[in-house]
């Protein structure tokens, strides 16, 4: 008796046994046909952009380590790194435009060159402006979109009217001194590089700080004179742009050739902000074109107001 109960235990657990097995077998079977274990899965969840994209965030998480001795620094108001930045941004802009910069793949921005190279860039401008008409037009567009042309041109109108002197007066620039140059935003861009939506992302970025009433030709016509924005990737598989907003103060020595025949010589103080924009995907894109430019604030000095500094108001975004 016990040993035929013995056998009809062990011949249920075998066909429980069994059982849990074909069960597992069809769960395997399953789970397989629904992808939720299988190959394709696991590709579609541990692919490319995952990994890429999560390489992206350590290189910043990386970048931002190995420039927290220069961001600490910001916290200490007489630090040499504040002189960067407009005086009335705050210590927290101030660490997050320091962070973006440290962002592009290739290689972090040099805030300090690049605020050198755009007070060059300012100077080229002036010289272009006082150079004679029908060669202002196309020289300013290697700086600038049409509609920072336009900005630019309107400075000369509005400073005759400052000097009280004809529309049609002669100005010619004797020298221009960038007293200031200071960081007010930095903004930065990205994208999914996929092959279907790489051109328009590229070219709907063209512009990306253009105000919205500018128009989608002026972007683009924009885009192509300055070579900015080009329809390439990073290394992480994506489009990443940047703009840097910067505060200028200039002030200008004018020789002013009058109806009467007399000369005299102004001095102005001028102050503005510029936007400038590029793709900052690969190191050998980054291009930096004027994409937003403020009107001119001016303020014509006497003799004795040009020895001192110019004022420190800023321009008022239009």
């Amino acid at each position: 008796m016990m040993m035929m109960m013995a056998r009809c235990r062990a011949g249920l657990g075998g066909r429980r046994l069994r059982a849990a097995t074909a069960l597992s077998a069809s769960q395997q079977g399953y789970v397989s046909a629904t992808g939720v274990l299988g190959p394709s899965q696991r590709r579609t969840f541990i692919t490319d952009s995952y990994w890429l994209k999560r390489a992206k965030i350590l290189q910043i998480v990386w970048r931002t380590l190995v420039a927290y001795p220069q961001m600490h620094d910001i916290s200490v108001p007489e630090a040499p790194i504040n002189a960067l930045f407009a005086k009335d941004t705050n210590e927290r802009e101030r660490t997050f435009m320091y962070v973006l910069s440290q962002v592009p793949p290739d290689e972090p921005i040099d805030l300090p060159a690049f605020l050198d190279g755009a007070s060059r860039a300012t100077q080229a401008v002036y010289d272009t402006l006082y150079a004679p008409d029908g060669q202002q037009d196309d020289e300013l567009r290697v700086f600038g979109t049409p509609s920072c042309v336009d900005a630019w041109r309107a400075k000369l109108q509005d400073q005759r009217a400052l000097l009280g002197v004809p529309a049609d007066a002669v100005l010619r620039l004797d020298g221009v001194e960038v007293t200031r140059a200071e960081l007010v935003e930095v903004a930065y861009t990205y994208g999914d590089a996929s092959g279907e939506t790489q051109d328009k992302e590229s070219a709907d970025s063209a512009a990306a700080s253009e105000s919205a009433s500018d128009s989608k030709p002026e972007r683009k016509a924009a885009a192509t004179a300055s070579s900015d924005w080009a329809p390439a990737v990073s290394k992480y598989m994506m489009h990443e742009g940047m703009q840097i907003k910067v505060q200028f103060q200039t002030r200008e020595r004018v020789t002013v050739e009058r109806e009467d025949g007399k000369q005299s010589t102004e001095t102005i103080d001028s102050t503005f902000r510029w936007a400038f924009t590029s793709d900052v995907a690969r190191a050998e894109l980054v291009d930096w074109v004027v994409t937003h430019a403020t009107p001119f604030k001016m303020t014509l000095l006497s003799d004795d107001e040009a020895v001192d500094a110019g004022g420190d108001e800023a321009p008022t975004e239009p």
